[in-house]
């Protein structure tokens, strides 16, 4: 081939077909890319929809549970669950309608119904005893697209009530939120489990809960058919072909409601990169073959004429014609070359010369063959004269023509080897001539190339005297006997008589088995007992005569010490002196055979451990490949007990994100070579790795290197991790309980009394902190030695008993010396260790004692009064007018005393009302006791995920159930605390009257709206007040509250206006006024009275009001009046002084 025509194929079209492939490959790993992108947001899209469909589901439940457990649901009358089913309806953007089923089977609460069967479906769903869920239905009035969930209805004492449910509104739960994270012309499709559509599509017309038609919506209709249904969902993306376009999609199963969530993007948007790409490739590759084309025409012009004249000049050059040369024009490269290629044609010819002179003049043979004919291409006057031949004849003549080699055969495999190594070195040949002489020659030959032909160069050296010599040195008997003498592997020689009777040994042999030269110096084996086995002897004596050598046979030799050596035993004919000579080496193999036993034993042992270990173990080389593994280590990998996966495809299943793989694994090998290098051992360390089937699993890994080999375990803690984990979280739920439980004061006890735990309730209540009180007794600070040993037995009771102590009422003294009453309760608890510890929950009902005693003061007093009347009247008929004005003084006394025995009554209700929440925290804080035992005795005994469930979701309710019932007592106790005003925390400044309005109203927002109620301000800026902003957003709070609840229905809104206007210099006058229902004069005349309420038993506690009062006329230093008119709305006005008055501040504490 020319040599322009072999530049376009060997550089320019491969140029042409590396950047056609490249440019493909490239497409092609982009067209792989941009799918695989589409299927990581697919998963990722799809999986947080269906996260936020099960949370958007989940919530809703939540918030029915809750309801469920509303004190008028707790009630167990149905007429006000009927009434708070109405108060709901409409009041949450959740849901749409409140359901209730009675035990009777009779449906209460219905509204407008969805559908004409809704009312059925209803009653179905609500006839199961636990929670279930209807298909969606569309409301014909409101449009809303609804789910029905329900949940079992309990009273107060846990018995079953029937069941309560809602229409969930689907709307903000199906709203498509994916955000940036979609990309251009990608489609997101819901549908229920009939396939209707509920959200989403391809972009045709549809409508909710109907099902796509191929004349209303084909393209859908064809997707759906080629996906196939719900149940079938693979987590693949399949690739459909609709008509004129094709789509990428992939779909996922909601499984609880059995709902299909697909995502899709048709082809053409997704691969439009590509297509523009491949437009600018075959661009790219048309202008390459234009320009490769007009390279070529300028090499043909400036190349190939100078490479032309120079090929000439080589074939002539090359036919001998030595005086050849290339012409030289000009001074470019080819010029260059021409007057090199000239000066190397005139060394070539000089060099041929010295050659010839040098091949004439050498003394030893030399000779060139050449491959193609078998015949001598040149020969030396050396060569000629060894061979006893002219040199014309030597060139007629070959190697095996003079008998240089025994065969042909022999001649080829040499020939062989010198074209696989090029030369030979040290080869040896000999030849007789015609005196019959043998002549010796050592050569060494060479292969090159010459004009094409493949020639042998071989030089060569007479070594016939150095043959004899050797040949009279092998028959030398005194050199064997040196050698066997000294030789190092322990032998023996006998001469070949019945039974080897005569045997030498050698110097090895004696130092091998410790015998003496005077023991056994020519005595047979079987003299001195050498062989323990007779038999083995004489088999060994007769398979060598039989075969004339015996290797490597394996026998049992003794000792001189009487040791038993397992040895190696070989034996072969010699000839000294013309006499046959059996020789017989012992290789001494005892320590090794003991070391192979040893080491198969080890592998015994090691492959019994290795499968019967409790974790799983991995067994490796040290390039990576996966040896063996254990039945442990399949199990928690995924795999069968036939399965070994090769290490890459476990290293793609355990970190499937490329990026997480590459680090982790560099992390690995460089955490294992590091092993190797110091010590072999690899600390164990704890990782996050998936199993075949996708499961996050938590391992720890440890291992070792052991001979070269790599051994790692791994230790399963995902389970014990979660479980941890709940417990943890709900320690840190309950301990946030006691930590903000700011009425009851809550310590830990252990058995021998000392202070494990003091809630910062306690610290308040008593005046001791916890870091004085933790790991002491009370004795010295709550009471004295007995009755720190009187504490000690009531908790030794409590631990024989199983039964908690109290509630009880006690007597103690603060830290400052004060005393005061206390309700307390104490019952056990578990501790590590299997120890008994105890909790005392107590709480301060000092005020109540002092109400009580003063009761049974006035009780007295008033019968001493009323005698005192009577004997009066009784002797004094005459001053009637000055009787009935006593008698009207007592009268009023009467009253005021009425109303102190209605103000004990009521504490004690109030009382009983605080024991009620505290009683139901107790009892879940029981509940929640006998299930974290329970669930100890599980984790002892294997602990099931059922379990574990469960627990969980016990925790969950315990915990809202806890918070609901010490939210409530907290309450309760706040508003005793109000009563007194306590404005220990009230701090005096300037504030603007505006300001501290709208952050009532801000604070009121959320209940306000909840209502439907509106507040008005009309507060104009610049009114300064230097009082106490605390005491007056209570007030605010109090009196908007009050009207909330009593001048407003439910869920008939309204409006409460707030005005201010300054009255002079010195004061200001606020006016709360609302458009409700206003107040009958009975009514109005008790409004201020302490523990009066309308509502006594629905979350009214006769306070609000009482609280406004004290704190207007205390701190504030003004006055307040209400007025209000049945029908027309209540209106309270509050006259503050702009600066409140200081003497106020020191008796803050006595409001």
């Amino acid at each position: 081939m020319k040599l322009l025509p072999r530049i376009f194929v060997s550089v320019i079209l491969p140029t042409l077909v590396v950047v056609t492939a490249t440019l493909g490959l490239g497409l092609a790993l982009l067209e792989q890319s941009m799918r695989d992108e589409f299927d990581e947001r697919a998963n990722a899209t799809l999986s947080q929809y269906l996260g936020h469909i099960n949370l958007g589901l989940e919530d809703g439940r939540d918030v029915l549970r809750i309801a469920s457990r509303s004190p008028a649901m707790l009630s167990g009358q149905l007429p006000m669950q009927v009434e708070s089913l109405r108060q709901w309806q409409g009041a949450s953007q959740r849901f749409e309608s409140f359901y209730l089923l009675d035990r009777a089977g009779n449906l209460h609460g219905r509204t407008e119904l969805a559908s004409p069967n809704f009312e059925r479906e209803v009653a179905q769903i609500l006839a199961q005893p636990q929670g279930s869920l209807t298909d969606p239905n569309i409301n014909a009035d409101s449009g809303e697209l609804l789910l029905l969930i329900n949940t079992p209805l309990f009273d107060a004492h846990g018995s079953p009530q029937g069941q309560l449910a809602a229409s969930l509104k689907l709307a903000p739960i199906l709203a498509m939120t994916v955000g940036n994270t979609m990309a251009r012309d990608t489609r997101m499709l819901v549908l229920d489990r009939q396939r209707r559509l509920l959200a989403g599509g391809l972009g045709e017309e549809g409508q909710a809960l109907l099902l796509p038609t191929e004349a209303s919506a084909p393209q859908t209709t064809a997707l759906l058919a080629a996906l196939g249904p719900g149940s079938l969902a693979t987590p693949k993306v399949a690739r459909i072909d609709v008509g004129s376009q094709v789509w990428y999609a992939l779909q996922i199963r909601v499984p609880e409601l059995d709902w299909q969530l697909i995502y899709a993007q048709p082809e053409a948007s997704l691969f439009a990169r590509v297509a523009t790409l491949k437009l600018i490739g075959l661009f790219a590759v048309l202008s390459c073959l234009l320009l490769a084309l007009a390279g070529a025409a300028r090499i043909h012009r400036l190349v190939m004429r100078p490479l032309q004249q120079l090929m000439q000049a080589h074939q002539a050059l090359q036919a001998g014609e030595r005086q050849a040369r290339a012409p030289v024009n000009g001074d470019a490269e080819f010029s260059d070359l021409a007057a090199s290629f000239n000066q190397m044609a005139q060394a070539l010819d000089a060099t041929e010369q010295r050659f010839r002179m040098v091949f004439q003049a050498i003394p030893h043979p030399i000779t060139l063959l050449s491959l193609s004919s078998g015949k001598y291409a040149d020969v030396n006057p050396a060569f000629e004269q060894f061979a006893g031949m002219t040199r014309e004849q030597a060139l007629r003549s070959g190697p095996m023509d003079l008998n240089l080699f025994k065969t042909r055969a022999d001649m080829e495999a040499e020939l062989r080897e010198l074209l696989d190594k090029r030369e030979l070195r040290h080869q040896s040949a000999h030849r007789s001539n015609e005196q019959g002489e043998t002549r010796w020659l050592l050569y060494s030959s060479t292969l090159f190339e010459q004009d094409g032909e493949t020639l042998v160069l071989s030089v060569a050296t007479d070594i016939t005297e150095l043959k004899l010599a050797q040949a009279k040195l092998e028959q030398s008997e005194q050199s064997f006997t040196a050698l066997f003498e000294s030789a190092p592997v322990p032998m023996a020689r006998s001469p070949l008589t019945e039974n080897l009777v005569l045997t030498y040994w050698n110097e090895a042999w004696y130092q091998c088995y410790g015998y003496r030269p005077e023991q056994c110096e020519g005595l047979g084996g079987h003299r001195f007992d050498f062989w323990v086995d007779p038999q083995e002897r004489s088999q060994f004596i007769d398979d060598l005569v039989r075969f004339e050598m015996v290797i490597g046979r394996e026998v049992q030799l003794r000792h001189a010490d009487g040791s038993i050596r397992v040895s190696e035993v070989s034996g072969r004919y010699i000839d000294v002196k013309g006499e046959r000579t059996i020789l017989t080496s012992y290789v001494d193999v005892t320590e090794a055979r003991l070391a192979e036993r040893a080491l198969r034993d080890s592998e015994v042992r090691f492959r019994q451990l290795f499968e019967s270990a409790p974790v799983a173990m991995l067994h490796a080389d040290a390039e990576g490949h996966i040896l063996a593994v254990n039945q442990q280590w399949t199990e928690l990998m995924g795999y069968s007990a036939v399965e070994t996966p090769s290490i890459e495809e476990w290293w793609r299943i355990a970190y499937p994100d490329p990026h997480v793989r590459k680090r982790t694994r560099l992390g690995w090998l460089t955490r294992i070579e590091e092993a190797r290098l110091s010590g072999g051992k690899i600390e164990a360390v704890k990782i996050h790795l998936h199993n075949r089937a996708g499961d996050l699993l938590t391992t720890i890994v440890g291992g070792m290197w052991v001979g070269g080999n790599l051994l790692l375990s791994y230790f399963d803690v995902t389970e014990t991790e979660k479980a941890e984990a709940a417990v943890q979280l709900s320690q840190r739920q309950l301990l946030a309980n006691l930590e903000n439980t700011p009425a009851v004061a809550v310590q830990w006890f252990d058995e021998a009394g000392r202070v494990l735990y003091w809630n910062p309730a306690s610290q308040a209540l008593y005046g001791y902190s916890s870091a004085e009180m933790l790991g002491h007794t009370l004795e010295g600070t709550l009471c004295d030695a007995a009755g720190a040993a009187a504490v000690l037995r009531n908790l030794q009771a409590i631990e024989r008993s199983g039964q908690p102590y109290g509630p009880i009422e006690a007597q103690v003294r603060r830290r400052d010396g004060t005393s005061l009453w206390i309700l307390a309760t104490t019952f056990a608890m578990p501790l590590e260790g299997e120890r008994m510890g105890f909790v005392s929950m107590d709480v301060d009902i000092t005020h109540r004692k002092q109400v009580e005693a003063q009761l049974s003061e006035l009780n007295s007093q008033l019968e001493q009064r009323v005698q005192q009347r009577t004997q009066e009247l009784a002797s004094r008929n005459g001053e009637l007018a000055e009787a009935l004005r006593h008698l009207q003084l007592a009268q009023g006394e009467l009253v005021h005393a009425e109303k102190l025995a209605s103000l004990g009554r009521l504490v004690a209700g109030i009382a009983h009302e605080l024991n009620t929440p505290i009683g139901n925290a107790l009892l879940m804080a029981s509940t929640l006791v006998d299930r974290q035992k329970n669930f100890e005795a599980s984790m002892q005994s294997g602990l099931r995920r059922s379990e574990l469930h469960g627990f969980l979701a016990t925790l969950h309710e315990a915990g809202a159930m806890l918070e609901a019932s010490l939210h409530r007592a907290s309450e309760l106790i706040s508003s005793f605390k109000q009563v007194a005003v306590d404005q220990s925390s009230h701090q005096r400044r300037e504030f603007e009257l505006r300001a501290v309005v709208h952050e009532t109203a801000l604070s009121l927002g959320p209940s306000l709206r909840l209502s439907g109620v509106t507040l008005d301000e009309q507060v104009p800026p610049g009114l300064l007040l230097d009082s106490y902003p605390g005491p007056l957003v209570q007030v605010l709070m109090n009196i908007i509250n009050n009207a909330v609840l009593h001048a407003f229905s439910p869920q008939q809104g309204g409006t409460v206006t707030v005005r201010a206007q300054r009255l002079g210099e010195s004061r200001v006058l606020i006016e709360l006024s609302d458009d409700g229902c206003g107040m009958p004069p009975e009514v109005l005349a008790r409004i201020f009275d302490p523990f009066f309420t309308t509502k006594l038993g629905q979350g009214g506690s006769g306070l609000g009001l009482h609280i406004v009062y004290n704190l207007v006329t205390g701190p504030l230093g003004g006055r307040i009046e209400l007025s209000s008119e049945l029908g027309r709305g209540s209106t309270a006005r509050i006259e503050l002084p702009l600066q409140a008055p200081y003497e106020m501040e020191s008796g803050l504490a006595q409001i």
